[in-house]
């Protein structure tokens, strides 16, 4: 959706819907030869939403942004994936087809799951600050 924010610059919304995939796979080696074997495989829908601002159309700096989150509502299962995303980059077209940017992001997952035995994964990235090019073709 492009929406105009006064007489030059404009915003741009993305709304998204989309599957997260999980796949862990391990083993364990103990002493007098004991051994453990764990692969599983985990699907969770999540929303999303991205957003462009472009302060000016001729400006070469623009903001954008994204956001992400699981529907843990939609799984039936004892499997339960909760998963959020969210990501803020500054960017600078210095030429027609070439961008360069600097961004900050974070990521959380949780997962855990019903058995004897649980697992249970629980990872965080982030803050996170990185730089990238972007070439247009």
């Amino acid at each position: 959706f492009d929406v105009r924010t006064g007489r030059r610059g404009g915003l741009q919304i993305r709304p998204g819907v989309g599957f997260t995939g999980l796949w862990v796979d391990y083993r364990i080696d103990g002493s007098n030869f004991a051994q453990a074997d764990r692969s599983y495989f985990h699907v969770a829908p999540h929303l999303d939403l991205a957003l462009e601002w472009r302060p000016c159309v001729t400006s070469r700096w623009w903001l954008s942004g994204s956001v992400g989150q699981t529907l843990t509502c939609l799984m039936p299962s004892s499997n339960k994936m909760n998963l959020f995303d969210a990501n803020l980059r500054v960017n600078f077209d210095f030429a027609r087809r070439w961008t360069v940017y600097l961004e900050t992001s974070y990521r959380y997952i949780d997962w855990h799951d019903d058995q004897t035995v649980r697992n249970h994964i629980h990872v965080e990235y982030g803050p996170t600050i990185g730089a990238g090019l972007i070439f247009r073709f």
